[in-house]
């Protein structure tokens, strides 16, 4: 572990690994930590591990102590939002973290949300943007839907512009599941016929647990494994916690176009997030090389997070360059002026040059995913 890169090292931490006694990056990875939510779990596993310097763990402590009060704040956001929209006769489901954080994992600070995320179907969404309006949440200046205006927004987006509460909390409202670029499979038919209720809560509703298992692997897919390794642990505490019906799950995950998302996402959990599942077995043999550069995704700087994407986006072959050239040109609409167009343009580019000239390995690992679940 000493001499790992250090996405390496920040991925086996987070799945129970104990550190190598050389290694000495600790505040770098700290700050990688801390950028991808990891930091309550450090604190969880190796908070009494004294190779750790004890800066270090004081700061873990301190971001588990946080993730606790503010995963209460959410899930009292949530509540009462849930209350609203039953008032207004707006039936949504919580996606995601709001259902993983207190169902899945052991506690709700060891996965910390960065906003709530929740679906609601069709023209719902509008609706409950409006009633969020109206009741005081807001969002930032430069956050709104612009001139698209909101209905123009969701046509062409997967969720309408984050709202923030008066209390600070943010959430997606969302009208589909996962934006559509040809590396997607159809949106789901029904989320609601499989939905399942809080138990606490009756107004509050979830995708049953297959449907949270498709979310999550077609969003794993389509963002290139950028979320962090909470990501692949995510599978793991789910299918832990949760009985599944693995057959019928793998016959519906094939008619529906996302089997080699879930087993890509499934064999990367078992070799990385250290939690002994109930694992299946997969219908699908999945390259180890690929499985075994999934750390260089999960744990990549923030900061390379939009370069990646937009050299990832220049660089696949399945995409016409009609179709590259039309959806740089549709952004236009997202701006208020063609100074900022061309500023995002200009950005775009050099985010190309820089991520494929200064990261391929990382780069191969992208193309690598991309091209097992477009095959």
């Amino acid at each position: 572990m000493a001499d790992a890169p250090l996405e390496y090292v920040l991925v086996e931490l987070a799945g129970g690994k104990r550190p190598d006694a050389a290694f000495g990056e600790w505040d770098a990875l700290d700050l990688r930590a801390a950028e991808h939510r990891v930091q309550p779990l450090l604190h969880r596993l190796h908070g009494q591990d004294e190779a750790i310097p004890v800066r270090i763990r004081e700061d873990w402590a301190q971001a588990y102590r946080a993730s606790a009060v503010e995963a209460l704040l959410q899930r009292r956001e949530l509540l009462g939002v849930a209350d609203l929209f039953a008032q207004h006769d707006l039936p949504f489901l919580a996606l995601k973290g709001s259902w993983l954080a207190w169902h899945a994992w052991p506690e709700p600070a060891l996965r910390p949300l960065r906003d709530l995320d929740l679906f609601l179907p069709g023209t719902s969404a509008l609706d409950a943007y409006a009633l969020l309006l109206e009741e005081g949440w807001q969002h930032d200046a430069d956050d709104g839907p612009g001139p698209l205006g909101a209905e123009g927004w969701l046509a062409r987006f997967k969720a309408l512009p984050p709202l923030a509460s008066p209390g600070g909390v943010v959430v997606d409202l969302h009208a589909r599941l996962w934006d559509e670029d040809g590396r997607t499979p159809p949106q789901p038919a029904n989320l609601f016929a499989h939905a399942t209720g809080d138990p606490d809560h009756p107004a509050l509703r979830y995708p049953g647990p297959v449907d949270q298992l498709m979310h999550l692997a077609v969003h794993a897919g389509f963002h290139r494994f950028d979320g962090g390794p909470l990501m692949l642990a995510d599978f793991a505490h789910l299918v832990s916690r949760h009985r599944i019906d693995w057959k019928a799950a793998w016959v519906r995950a094939g008619a529906e176009g996302w089997l080699a998302h879930l087993a890509l996402c499934l064999a990367g959990a078992r070799r990385w997030a250290g939690i002994d599942a109930p694992w299946p077995d997969l219908p699908v043999a999945i390259p180890g090389d690929l499985v075994e550069h999934l750390p260089l995704l999960l744990a990549k700087p923030l900061e390379a997070r939009e370069d990646d994407i937009a050299s990832a986006k220049a660089a696949r072959s399945s995409l016409p360059l009609g179709a590259k050239i039309g959806r740089a040109l549709a952004r236009r609409e997202r701006h208020e002026s063609l100074g900022d167009y061309l500023g995002w343009a200009g950005r775009q580019a050099a985010g190309v040059l820089r991520s494929t000239f200064g990261a391929s390995d990382r780069m191969a690992a992208i193309a690598a995913v991309d091209d097992f679940l477009e095959s």
